[in-house]
């Protein structure tokens, strides 16, 4: 990562900018079918209206991702975003948190086909509809 720190930064009106971070990512992913694995790298650059070290912005940027791939999990196992919570909606998300938790320290792999086999072998919960 390279944090570009300029004295006075002017473009189109853009006045407040004190930081330019450029993060360069590895990338590797993995073709299911055919089991091959490819690398890239990715360039993306940030903008701050602020001064500091690009240790701090490395951690921020991976704080944010930690929060971002939370949420993607959620809402691919648990259709998190589908959900209309119109009472309590933070009190829904943290028994999702919870279920997610839970299932986890089952050892469960896939996270959709533990809630499908839970909901169709228990007697109570063989009338709730998780998809």
């Amino acid at each position: 990562m390279f944090v570009y720190q300029p004295t006075t930064f002017y473009h189109n009106g853009i006045t407040h900018i004190r930081s330019i971070i450029k993060v360069i990512k590895k990338v590797e992913s993995t073709n299911h079918k055919t089991g091959e694995i490819t690398n890239s790298t990715r360039i993306q650059f940030c903008i701050a209206n602020f001064h500091e070290s690009a240790e701090f912005f490395h951690n921020k940027i991976l704080h944010h991702w930690k929060v971002e791939t939370m949420h993607q999990y959620k809402d691919n196992s648990l259709l998190e975003d589908a959900h209309n919570c119109h009472l309590n909606p933070f009190l829904m998300t943290i028994l999702r948190s919870m279920i997610l938790n839970i299932l986890h320290l089952n050892g469960a792999k896939s996270i959709q086909e533990q809630l499908l086999f839970s909901t169709i072998c228990h007697p109570l919960l063989s009338n709730l509809k998780i998809f």
